[in-house]
């Protein structure tokens, strides 16, 4: 097809996209009762989408045909609101190399955006693409933890975190997620971890600045923040496992806590549902996967060829926490990660049909 018709398409997307939230966000605010997310219109046919009162949900649909040609996915809906940015754009990310964030991200700052961007390894055609636009880069130590994190500030108004990295892979080859969360008080969290590595080149163990707002209502919904590993979230999350009633569902991509893999062992025990799908590449040495079989567990491997890249805790169908935060103890001790905590049954059911989705996928 011509030019002309890739030109309409993209501007028929962008106003599907920006009608798609208005409307899920409608939705939701008029409803009355328990919410329960429904997917939204299938504009990005490589994504599905879930809205909320201040969030949105975006799962990777890697098993779709739209997604081995490389269209409708994550990566077009980030650049997308990159393009809206009209102050200042913030990325701190393991991985990039989608040209379409690049484009975007390049796009912004000529606009007369601030824009600036962590990195958690070396990718040297990023880099350059990136300085010649003007746009500053910070490069994280290479020994020692990762830079692991996965997110992106806008307008310090809004967030999106979660398990992709802004590459091509992470949209259309591997099982991720990202969350879209609209407060200038997460804004400001994540805003603070981003000057820490950017403005201070501080990483890793040496990380010392406190979270502005580590835990925080947005219309009335609980929101904990953590960053690792200044901030120990090993320990939260072994509580709310030991506290689940009904049921406790993970993704895992790493899966190597003994701490965590033991509380779902007690609950086991004591008659709570555990179920889970991890990531079939990081079951060898040192992994719960075989400890929690063995047991009884209703523990799966993903069945995506390439990578199941998920690490997500739902607690009883109420409380969710993800983020760039696999269960390991590097997570805990070493690595640049962060996690969100979010106590809303309806962000927990998005991820609740995306497990399901990935339960009826994997194998025993």
């Amino acid at each position: 097809m011509g030019k002309g018709w890739h030109i309409l398409r993209r501007v028929a997307a962008l106003l599907v996209f920006l009608l798609t939230l208005y409307l899920g966000q409608r939705a939701f605010t008029e409803a009355s009762g328990t919410f329960t997310p429904s997917p939204t219109v299938n504009l990005w046919p490589a994504t599905k989408a879930y809205e909320g009162p201040f969030w949105s949900a975006y799962f990777t649909l890697p098993e779709r045909p739209e997604a081995q040609e490389g269209y409708g996915g994550l990566d077009q809906i980030l650049a997308q609101v990159v393009g809206l940015a009209r102050q200042e754009v913030l990325v701190a990310v393991y991985a990039l190399d989608s040209y379409r964030i690049l484009d975007a991200l390049r796009d912004a700052a000529r606009s007369g955006a601030t824009v600036r961007v962590v990195l958690g390894q070396v990718e040297v055609q990023t880099i350059a693409a990136l300085e010649e636009a003007g746009i500053p880069v910070v490069v994280a130590p290479q020994e020692g933890g990762y830079m692991h994190h996965k997110f992106l500030v806008v307008d310090q108004s809004e967030v999106w975190t979660g398990s992709m990295n802004f590459t091509f892979a992470g949209a259309y080859r591997h099982n991720n997620h990202l969350v879209r969360l609209f407060s200038s008080h997460l804004a400001a969290n994540y805003a603070r971890e981003f000057d820490e590595m950017f403005r201070l080149r501080v990483f890793g163990r040496g990380s010392s600045l406190t979270t502005p707002y580590p835990q925080v209502k947005v219309q009335g919904i609980l929101v904990e923040t953590y960053f690792l590993p200044e901030e120990a979230a090993l320990p939260r999350l072994v509580a709310l496992t030991r506290e689940a009633r009904e049921e406790v569902l993970f993704l895992a991509f790493s899966f190597t806590s003994d701490d965590l893999a033991e509380a779902m062992l007690e609950r086991h025990h004591a008659g709570v549902r555990i179920r889970g799908v991890m990531e079939a590449e990081q079951v060898g040495q040192g992994s719960e996967y075989h400890r929690l079989r063995e047991a009884g567990v209703d523990v799966r491997l993903d069945g995506n060829p390439e990578a199941m890249h998920h690490k997500v805790l739902v607690w009883d169908r109420r409380i969710v926490a993800f983020g760039s935060y696999n269960f390991s103890q590097r997570a805990e001790t070493v690595n640049d990660e962060n996690l969100l905590i979010i106590h809303d049954p309806a962000l927990a059911a998005a991820f609740v049909q995306e497990f399901e989705r990935l339960y009826a996928q994997a194998r025993k």
